[in-house]
């Protein structure tokens, strides 16, 4: 009797698990490619929800869209960009016209860049795509610059409604401040376009110390800059749950970045911390997303106004060592020998502490006679 119940019992939980294996794959099947924030969406019944939400879903169901971001996300970025087009051939839902129009974008950013900014502004002009998605195409444009450092994209990226009209005064850092306080009006305050906008807010206070103008524009800069900082916290952390976290790493070294130009104010911000954690963010991130902060540090180590030079060669070492998979800061060294970013100063005074650093920057074009500028 006892062996006989048992069995029973044994055969009932093997149907339980049986049927929530059905389920976990029938479910695994539509969220496999969803980021955490649209596997939420998928689990309600978006038949009643926003319009979008079903589109995005079937964006997401989408084979083609499925390779497509694979190859995006492993830097096989023309075979990505080949399937986005044929895949903007096909698509009709607006969610799916703009996002795919971004993801286009993104993979162009480095192949074709000129082709990568016209799509960012359709997607900004596009009313109908949703604002976040234009907020996010704004963002883009203004990091174009950076992600490229090359001044000729200035006059495509400001050719158009309302970007022009930032460019008036024919100043590219005030432009783009403008366009960065932009991004941030058409959703919610985004993270970069905050942190950037702080940073130049405070580039011109640097600019300016020791004047009369500093005195003038101290008080009215420096609460900006602090609500910037207050929106920009708020932002990484609602990123965090969404399929754009891969930009925390940025987020956090553009913050102390921002820590590091007040504490050179005057401020008391501990730079060295928040450098330390972006860094941190950027090892568990993989690939070469701690460039950014490591490089970060070293500058603003060498500009703290103390001899840290002990301190540079241990952080920036890793990117000196293997150059070729910081691919970008290859391309941001080797341009700015021509001040694209206003960093030459700094890179020179890095570079003439620094041997194997001046080493490098010599295999990529620079002169000797850069050194002594």
């Amino acid at each position: 009797m006892k062996l006989q119940l048992s069995t029973i019992a044994i055969s009932l939980l093997a149907l339980l698990v049986g049927i929530l294996v059905i389920v976990f794959f029938q479910f695994t099947q539509v969220t496999l490619f969803l980021s955490r924030d649209e596997i939420v969406n998928v689990s309600e019944d978006v038949s009643e929800g926003d319009p979008q939400d079903q589109d995005r879903v079937v964006l997401y169901r989408d084979k083609t869209f499925q390779q497509a971001e694979t190859l995006l996300l492993s830097g096989e970025n023309e075979a990505a960009a080949e399937l986005y087009k044929e895949l903007l051939d096909t698509t009709t839902t607006t969610y799916g016209v703009g996002r795919i129009r971004y993801r286009l974008a993104l993979a162009q950013t480095n192949i074709d860049p000129e082709s990568a900014i016209r799509n960012l502004h359709l997607v900004v002009a596009d009313s109908q795509v949703n604002n976040l998605q234009r907020s996010y195409a704004a963002q883009r444009l203004g990091l174009m610059f950076y992600r490229n450092s090359d001044d000729r994209l200035l006059p495509l990226i400001f050719s158009e409604p309302p970007f022009k009209s930032f460019y008036a005064e024919g100043d590219k850092f005030l432009a783009l401040r403008r366009l960065f306080e932009f991004a941030s009006t058409i959703s919610h305050p985004l993270a970069l376009s905050e942190l950037r906008a702080a940073i130049l807010y405070l580039k011109e206070l640097e600019e300016v110390k020791g004047t009369p103008k500093y005195d003038e524009l101290i008080n009215q800069y420096i609460p900006i800059v602090q609500q910037k900082l207050n929106n920009a916290d708020v932002d990484i952390e609602r990123t965090r749950t969404t399929d754009a976290e891969s930009l925390i790493p940025e987020a956090l070294f553009l913050r102390a970045t921002v820590y590091s130009r007040l504490q050179r104010l005057g401020y008391n911000y501990d730079y060295d911390a928040a450098f330390k954690e972006a860094i941190t963010a950027g090892l568990v991130r993989g690939g070469p997303s701690d460039g950014q902060a490591r490089v970060g540090y070293a500058m603003a180590m060498y500009q703290s106004g103390t001899d840290r030079m002990a301190d540079i060669k241990v952080v920036l070492a890793p990117v000196i060592n293997d150059i070729d998979r910081y691919y970008g800061w290859k391309r941001a060294f080797t341009n700015e020998r021509a001040n694209v970013l206003d960093l030459k100063a700094v890179l020179v005074g890095i570079a003439n502490g620094y041997p194997e650093f001046k080493a490098l920057l010599i295999s990529l074009g620079w002169q000797e006679a850069d050194f002594n500028e």
